[in-house]
């Protein structure tokens, strides 16, 4: 091989990389189908056995296990850029108990649930809350409209070889319900798919609060680490580069 095409082929490759590391594409846990709420690592159970609470930071909120965020993450999920494996010791164990379900929890048509006051709204925006259609368990690769055929994420800022057990901040499906960008209603995704445009890619492993720090409830930042993307841009040159009624919707598995 010539030193100009080796060049080519590592520069690619680094590329190919940098995408998968900005993408947040991920390897799921060997016992998982797909990502939701319900198999996060920031999982609580409250006193409804349908309802959890998110612990995370940058969430705070009540969830369902038709729901999911680009924050998910769970023991056992290898970040494919670097093909580290997330080790129980990495996840944050909070001790504070949930707090009580409140009566007048509203749902969406697909058991996601509804959040109108504008704090909790935009905290469900600032993680890309979603509802996943109900003939899904969860997100992966192969139920995602950028997945080719011959297991090809077509997404311009992915484009490379996925698997059905692969997952990105970037999964997208036409029957999702997410909350309206306009902040006043859920709505069909397949009615504004113009918004998908301006999601970008959340770091999964942006764990919340270390133990010394105040959770709160505010849509604040809180990077651990992953974040530092000057220092990834420097590498890569120098490297050559989402009234409560319960089970309105019981067939879970009818889309």
């Amino acid at each position: 091989m010539k030193k100009a095409e080796y060049k080519k082929l590592i520069k690619e490759t680094l590329n190919t990389k940098e995408r998968a590391k900005d993408a947040d594409l991920i390897a799921l846990p060997e016992d998982m189908e797909g990502t939701n709420c319900k198999n996060c690592h920031f999982w609580k159970n409250t006193d409804d056995p349908d309802i959890g609470y998110c612990d995370h930071a940058q969430v705070s909120l009540f969830v369902t296990d038709r729901q999911t965020c680009v924050q998910w993450i769970a023991k056992g999920m290898r970040r494919l850029w670097d093909h580290t494996v997330v080790k129980a010791s990495e996840l944050p164990d909070y001790k504070d108990q949930p707090p009580l379900v409140p009566s007048d929890l509203e749902f969406d048509a697909l058991e996601g649930l509804i959040y109108t006051d504008p704090a909790e709204l935009a905290r469900a925006k600032s993680v890309d809350l979603m509802t996943i259609p109900g003939n899904i368990k969860g997100t992966n690769c192969q139920n995602c409209v950028y997945s080719t055929p011959l297991h090809w994420c077509k997404n311009d800022k992915v484009e490379q070889p996925v698997k059905e057990t692969y997952c990105c901040a970037y999964w997208r499906n036409p029957k999702t319900i997410r909350p309206d960008w306009d902040g006043l209603s859920f709505v069909q995704e397949a009615e504004k798919e113009e918004r998908a445009k301006q999601i970008t890619a959340a770091p999964r492993s942006n764990l919340g609060p270390q133990p010394d720090e105040d959770k709160g409830s505010g849509v604040e930042y809180r990077p651990t680490g992953r974040e530092n993307t000057e220092q990834q841009k420097l590498e890569g040159e120098i490297l050559a580069k989402k009234p409560k009624k319960k089970k309105l919707f019981p067939d879970k598995g009818v889309a």
